[in-house]
């Protein structure tokens, strides 16, 4: 016997697409539709059916590209930085009343989840260029220089509490400091979504994967930021994580999820024949 928990499933780097307990949609840094970035796969922001919620980390464009798009088709609320949400309001020309912006600790208790901010810390990207049009077409071009230039000063963690208290955390960027695992002890999350760039071998991201006592934990942005990095592929990285999880006793599983099909997290019962 299953008691229904949430739907997710994985499309590009940042990008989860979540139904929620109530049928209610949640997406994610929305960047669904690639635009020539290596390491990204076809999927056409067409094949979203719906949309009710936007949910951001941070402004760059591989975290943002599509909001424009499902505020028009969905009339779904965006919430993220209260930095960032007017810039991101004009560029996307999302109405400031679809706008929920938010701040460090800021909660929001809305009928479908409560959501917990918890300021973050992107990766430093000190080689990041400074002037108008630096980034170029396949970034946004000059017109989301700005935001570009606020994703890597702005940037937040998640938790998400469901209707029937299953608990998320959604974290991305640099392990720098211990904030969000205060937080964590706290919140004691079920499933984590932690940011796996390959930036450090597996044995390490298994350490931090350990630190959030989850029950299930996701990747995030695995895609351009890992495959081929360290001569291997992602279902290696997965598995060299697995490995490390059990040699620290940990038992949260590891999750590596196929791009753009379903999973099913649930609480589930056997009975013995």
């Amino acid at each position: 016997m299953n008691i229904n928990g949430f739907r997710v499933r994985y499309i590009n780097a940042q990008c989860y697409e979540f139904i929620l307990p109530n049928g209610k949609h949640l997406i994610t840094d929305p960047y669904i539709t690639p635009v020539n970035l290596a390491g990204f796969r076809t999927f056409s922001v067409d094949e979203i059916q719906q949309c009710d919620y936007i949910l951001l980390t941070h402004s760059h464009y591989d975290h943002t590209s599509d909001i424009g798009y499902l505020y028009k088709k969905f009339d779904c609320k965006v919430f993220c930085s209260s930095m960032v949400a007017v810039e991101l309001a004009r560029y996307f020309e999302v109405p400031g009343g679809r706008i929920y912006p938010f701040d460090n600790m800021d909660t929001y208790e809305m009928p479908d989840f409560t959501l917990l901010t918890v300021r973050g810390k992107h990766f430093p990207m000190l080689n990041m260029p400074n002037k108008p049009g630096s980034f170029g077409e396949n970034f946004g071009g000059s017109g989301h220089d700005m935001l570009n230039y606020m994703g890597v000063m702005f940037s937040f963690d998640f938790c998400i509490t469901l209707t029937n208290n299953i608990r998320i955390m959604f974290v991305s960027g640099t392990d720098e400091y211990n904030n969000i695992y205060k937080v964590a002890e706290g919140f004691r999350p079920n499933v984590v979504f932690r940011h796996t760039a390959g930036s450090v071998p597996a044995e390490e991201w298994a350490g931090v994967i350990a630190r959030y006592h989850a029950q299930l934990a996701f990747p995030n942005h695995q895609d351009n930021l890992y495959n081929g990095k360290w001569g291997k592929t992602m279902d290696d990285f997965a598995g060299e994580i697995r490995d490390g999880l059990k040699a620290l006793g940990s038992d949260t599983l590891f999750i590596n999820p196929t791009p753009y099909k379903w999973y099913d997290v649930s609480l589930g019962v056997t009975v013995e024949e």
